[in-house]
């Protein structure tokens, strides 16, 4: 929506800098801090922190020092479904707490994606310590978390 506005106002904006009239004309262009000043009243304060930690959070993560030194990774997608090392279902951010909801899970034996006759439910805090490591908190522990 904030991308759909912008490519509206800009051209407008620059066309009526092109204009030619008086400097009073000039002055309308102020107005160009009222279009600033509704996007932020158009989402709570807080918004930009947790969509900022959610689009973080998308991507595939190691638990290992080196990506790619084990089979295991966790892969948060953006469509909010989670592939934890073999157990699949959803994951859902509220602040900094990150819920998986465990529906499926890998059959070592068969190869095969099992249903759960019930779905396991674990929730962690994410810490972010840059743009490619971070912590998961789970029962106490800090877990060193590395984007892949």
């Amino acid at each position: 929506m904030l991308v759909r506005t912008l490519s509206i106002a800009l051209p407008a904006i620059a066309l009526a800098a092109c204009s030619a009239g008086e400097t009073e004309a000039d002055t309308s262009n102020v107005a160009v801090p009222g279009v600033a000043e509704a996007t932020p009243a158009a989402a709570p304060a807080d918004a930009p922190a947790e969509a900022t930690l959610e689009s973080w959070i998308v991507g595939t993560w190691s638990f290992d020092e080196i990506c790619g030194s084990s089979d295991f990774a966790v892969v948060y997608h953006a469509d909010g479904a989670v592939d934890n090392g073999g157990q699949v279902g959803q994951w859902a951010l509220e602040g900094n707490r990150l819920t998986e909801t465990v529906t499926r899970e890998y059959d070592l034996e068969t190869g095969n994606l099992t249903a759960l006759d019930t779905p396991l439910t674990r929730s962690y805090t994410i810490v972010r310590r840059d743009a490619g490591h971070g912590v998961i908190r789970f029962n106490g522990d800090d877990i060193p978390i590395l984007r892949c």
